[in-house]
C-alpha cells in the first residue's frame, strides 16, 4: 500500500491498482502549486467534514469529470453533495460510526465519530476513517482515546484549533508506528521545516517514524 500527500489534509492511498483520495479540499490548490488533475484518477473519495479546506464541490466535480468515483461520507455531507450537484446518488455511501465498509472499490473503510478541535465559531461534525486497518485519517481531530491501533497516523499539526504540542502529545499517547503530518498548509516553508524537525525529534525518541511528504511523494507501508 502506497500513501501520497497532496498538500494540507489531502491524502491519496494506492493499493492493488485501486486509488482512494481523502479530503481534496480547496486549500490544497489555492496557491496553484498543484491542480486537481495532479491527484490522478480516483476510484473512491472519502470526506471527513464540511469545512472548505476538506470539502470543495468545485474540486470534487473536477475530479469526477476525470473518473467516476464512489463517495464515502456522513449523511450530512452526502446531502451537501446532492445539493451541490456533485457526483451521482447511486455512487454515494453513508459512513456510520463504528461501521466497516468492506471492499469499497477495493478498500476496507471503518468510520468513527471523532470530535473536531475547538473553534471560535460553530464546530462541524467530523468523522475519522481507518483504511485497510492500517492508515487512520482523523479529519480535524486528535482525540484518539478508544481508537484501535494503526500503523500510520495522519496527524494534524497546525490550525486555529490545534497546537503542535497538543498534536504531538496526542500522537505519543496513541503511539502509531508512523506519523504523516497533515493540516499544515498554513505554515510557510521556512517555518515548516523547523516544525517537522521538532516532530521528528519528539516522535523519534519514542520509536515512532515521522514521514513528511511533498506533493506526490510516496510512503510505502
Amino acid at each position: 500500500m502506497v500513501i501520497k500527500k497532496f498538500l494540507h489534509s489531502c491524502i491519496v492511498i494506492e493499493d492493488h491498482g485501486q486509488r482512494l483520495g481523502i479530503d481534496p479540499g480547496a486549500f490544497c490548490f489555492v496557491e496553484k502549486h498543484i491542480k486537481p488533475i495532479d491527484l490522478g484518477p480516483l476510484d473512491l473519495i472519502v470526506l471527513t467534514h464540511t469545512h472548505q479546506d476538506h470539502y470543495d464541490p468545485v474540486v470534487l466535480k473536477s475530479l469526477l469529470r476525470r473518473k467516476r468515483a464512489t463517495l464515502l461520507a456522513s449523511q450530512e455531507i452526502l446531502d451537501m453533495l446532492k445539493k451541490d450537484g456533485v457526483g451521482r446518488e447511486e455512487d454515494y455511501i453513508s459512513a456510520l460510526s463504528g461501521m466497516t465498509r468492506g471492499n469499497v472499490q477495493g478498500f476496507s473503510c471503518t468510520s468513527y465519530e471523532m470530535s473536531h478541535g475547538a473553534l471560535p465559531v460553530e464546530v462541524p461534525h467530523n468523522m475519522g476513517f481507518m483504511i485497510n486497518q492500517t492508515v487512520l485519517h482523523p479529519g480535524d481531530s486528535v482525540v484518539f482515546q478508544g481508537m484501535p491501533s494503526c500503523d500510520v497516523l495522519c496527524l494534524p499539526i497546525a490550525g486555529p484549533w490545534i497546537s503542535l504540542t497538543s498534536a504531538l502529545s496526542a500522537a505519543l499517547a496513541f503511539h502509531p508506528r508512523y506519523v504523516v503530518p497533515i493540516h499544515d498548509v498554513m505554515i510557510k516553508d521556512f517555518a515548516l521545516q523547523r516544525m517537522y524537525a521538532l516532530c521528528k525529534n519528539a516522535l523519534g525518541k519514542e520509536g515512532i517514524g515521522f514521514h513528511p511528504l511533498k506533493p506526490g511523494e510516496t510512503f510505502k507501508v
